[in-house]
C-alpha cells in the first residue's frame, strides 16, 4: 500500500459493508480506486431476515422514528453508554450471565453456540451496542419492506423529489461496481440470509468467488473461535498483493 496511491483492497463486514459500498455510488471515482472489494456477511436486500423482534417492529419503523425526533433523539444508544452499561451489567459480570447473552446472540444473530467462547464475552461487549443514528434503524425497517432491493434511504415522496428527483427511493446500480468482488457469508445468519445474498449474487456484475460457511451466524465473522481456518486465511488469499 506504501507504493500505491490506490485502495489495493476494500473489506467491509457486517452492516458497514452496506454504507460504505453506497459511499461508491455517492462518489463514483472510488469505483476507479478500489482493486478487490471482500465482503464479509454483506448487508444488501434485508428482504428475508428472520430475527423475530426485527421482524415485527419493522412496521412501526416510521413512526417510531417520528417519536425519537419528536422528543429530540437523532441517536441510538449512543450518548451515555447505554448499551455499554447493558451488556456489562448482564452479560460480562458472572458465567451464568455470559451464558444466557450467548443464548440472546443466537436468537438475534442465528445459531452456533459453539463458535463463541463465554470467555469472549467482554470482547463483544467492546463491540456491540456502541450506537448509530436513528435514520439508519430506520432504513433497515425501510429496505425490509421494501422487498428485495439496495435503495437509499425514503424520505417520503416530497423529500424523495428533492433529493433523488423521484417520488420514490433511490435503487442502487449494483452492477456498476467494476472491480472483483469476493462475498462470505454464514447459512445461519439470520440478519444477512442466505436468500438476500443469492439475490445479492444477481446484481453484482463481477463476482470472482462466492463462499457459503454453513455454520456460520452473523458475529462468526467477528469472533468466531475458528475463524482463522474458515475465513481469513481464505480472505487474505483472495487479496491482491502489495
Amino acid at each position: 500500500m506504501a507504493k500505491h496511491p490506490e485502495l489495493n483492497a476494500k473489506i467491509d463486514t457486517m452492516v458497514n459493508c452496506r454504507f460504505s459500498t453506497i459511499d461508491v455510488f455517492k462518489h463514483p471515482c472510488l469505483i476507479l480506486l478500489i482493486f478487490t472489494q471482500v465482503a464479509l456477511a454483506p448487508l444488501s436486500s434485508f428482504a428475508h431476515f428472520t430475527t423475530g423482534i426485527f421482524r415485527k417492529l419493522a412496521p412501526y419503523g416510521n413512526a417510531i422514528e417520528t417519536f425519537l425526533r419528536t422528543v429530540g433523539t437523532w441517536g441510538w444508544l449512543d450518548s451515555e453508554g447505554v448499551g455499554d452499561i447493558l451488556l456489562q451489567r448482564k452479560c460480562a459480570q458472572t458465567y451464568q450471565q455470559a451464558k444466557r447473552c450467548l443464548k440472546a446472540l443466537n436468537i438475534i444473530m442465528g445459531s452456533n453456540p459453539e463458535n463463541l467462547q463465554l470467555e469472549l464475552m467482554p470482547l463483544v461487549k467492546a463491540n456491540l451496542l456502541h450506537g448509530t443514528s436513528v435514520p439508519v434503524i430506520a432504513q433497515f425497517a425501510q429496505n425490509y419492506l421494501a422487498g428485495e432491493t439496495f435503495q437509499a434511504y425514503d424520505f417520503g415522496r416530497k423529500g424523495n423529489v428533492i433529493r433523488y428527483g423521484s417520488i420514490k427511493p433511490l435503487a442502487y446500480a449494483l452492477k456498476n461496481i467494476t472491480a472483483p468482488v469476493y462475498i462470505y457469508s454464514g447459512g445461519a445468519d439470520r440478519l444477512v440470509t442466505p436468500q438476500d445474498v443469492d439475490w445479492l449474487l444477481t446484481q453484482l456484475g463481477n463476482i470472482k468467488r462466492s463462499v457459503r460457511i454453513q455454520t456460520y451466524n452473523h458475529g462468526d465473522f467477528l469472533w468466531g473461535t475458528d475463524v482463522n481456518e474458515m475465513l481469513y486465511n481464505s480472505v487474505l488469499a483472495d487479496l491482491p498483493p502489495p
